[in-house]
């Protein structure tokens, strides 16, 4: 959940292929993004204020937050210009770029008994809809041939139905602090909003938009 605060767009103008090497390296845009509002590479800190970040080209990143102002800029910032986010209705169009973190769960079958058992009570009744056990698989990348396909539904569900999906580019992102890996997906999408309660909150918070925040995915950009 985000903060209650307005969430704004800070676009910061950077010496020349900074946003390069936040885009290149992850690990590097996610401390670029936090520590300009708070001290050092705080989780909290981003969680409680919703913070997000993308590099739009060689020199110029957006972090969008609910923190009130930079707490300091580093060397490399140039300019820094606070905006207001736009607010979206139904019927409005919208053209829009996203990193998203491409997994999906797969289809699974449970063994009706063990489903029975998880969903049952102690006396082996049956647990009214909703107070059973949860259960689930672990998610796996989505294949590169659906990426296009899921991330037309994606956007579905959080309120724009999309009349035009391109995938840049699929691929890999390795954390360097760490093994972990996590396949992204840059979208460029068009579409019709449908949902525009659920689009604006994915637009600010990225609610729902999947993991890896911290490093550059869920930042929808308008580019209309």
């Amino acid at each position: 959940m985000g903060s209650s605060a307005v969430t704004s767009d800070f676009v910061i103008t950077t010496s020349d292929g900074i946003g390069l090497e936040a885009e290149k390296d992850r690990d590097f845009g996610h401390w670029m993004s936090i520590s300009l509002f708070a001290e050092g590479p705080d989780y909290v800190a981003r969680r409680e204020n919703s913070t997000l970040w993308a590099a739009v080209d060689a020199r110029t990143i957006i972090v969008r937050t609910a923190a009130a102002e930079p707490t300091h800029l580093p060397k490399f910032v140039e300019h820094i210009e606070r905006r207001d986010i736009p607010t979206r209705a139904v019927g409005d169009h919208v053209s829009v770029r996203v990193d998203l973190a491409a997994h999906k769960s797969p289809i699974h079958h449970t063994d009706p008994d063990v489903h029975a058992r998880l969903k049952s009570g102690a006396n082996g009744q049956a647990r009214p809809a909703g107070e059973g056990l949860a259960y689930r698989v672990n998610k796996v990348p989505v294949p590169a041939a659906e990426v296009q396909t899921w991330a037309t539904a994606k956007l579905a569900r959080h309120g724009v139905e999309a009349d035009d999906v391109d995938i840049e580019w699929y691929r890999e992102i390795r954390y360097k602090r760490g093994r972990s890996t996590l396949p992204v997906a840059r979208v460029y999408a068009t579409g019709t909003v449908t949902d525009a309660d659920t689009w604006n909150e994915a637009v600010t918070t990225a609610a729902g938009l999947g993991k890896g925040k911290s490093w550059g995915t869920g930042c929808i950009l308008e580019r209309n």
